[in-house]
């Protein structure tokens, strides 16, 4: 599936759309430009906007939808610690300045 896909089958449902990086640091101008997902859905108050959000939705995918924006939301996970994050994301990952980063240590999974 491509991400714009799964962008609108998680809005359409009001399920949360997770984008996982593992250790890549992609240059998202790939994916967020005309015709691809919007910047603003690293942005929950500018991507929950019907002008955003409408940019990926066609109005036949609006058949059946719940939208359903308070269990609707975005989460973007990465393999890397802290460090490589702030040195690869910040600058590359839009909005990150805006964006709340938890960091959990590895070793503290059993």
């Amino acid at each position: 599936k491509t991400q714009e896909q799964k962008a609108v089958k998680a809005l359409k449902y009001g399920r949360p759309l997770h984008i996982r990086l593992s250790t890549a640091s992609p240059d998202w101008s790939g994916y967020c430009c005309e015709g691809g997902l919007p910047l603003e859905v690293f942005a929950a108050a500018k991507w929950k906007t019907q002008e955003v959000w409408s940019q990926v939705v066609r109005p036949q995918e609006l058949d059946g939808a719940c939208f359903n924006f308070d269990s609707h939301f975005v989460f973007v996970t990465s393999d890397l610690d802290l460090p490589r994050v702030q040195q690869h994301l910040k600058g590359r990952l839009p909005y990150y300045d805006a964006l709340a980063i938890i960091d959990i240590a590895p070793d503290s999974i059993h």
